[in-house]
């Protein structure tokens, strides 16, 4: 049961996190800045194709990669069989 639940979770935040750049897409121009709170913090549109601060830019197959690794981990640990932390 704690498997739905953490599942459910984290298709509720893709949900929000794709909703939230749907939004940005739809009412910021890129590189216009939206000021949040004034003289504080402010939104603005920017398009990054790597990872953190564009390292591996273009080099986008090898997040697939890791991701689909990663997930097929974290199915088949949760789904009962035990391999990576055997008890």
């Amino acid at each position: 049961m704690a498997f739905l639940y953490y599942m459910l979770f984290t298709v509720a935040v893709v949900a929000v996190d794709q909703y939230t750049k749907y939004l940005t897409l739809a009412n910021i121009s890129l590189y216009e800045n939206l000021p949040f709170i004034p003289n504080f913090l402010g939104f603005t549109y920017v398009q990054n194709t790597g990872a953190a601060f564009s390292s591996f830019e273009g080099a986008q197959w090898l997040f697939v990669v890791v991701f689909i690794l990663f997930t097929a981990a974290i199915v088949w640990e949760f789904s009962g069989k035990r391999w990576l932390w055997p008890q």
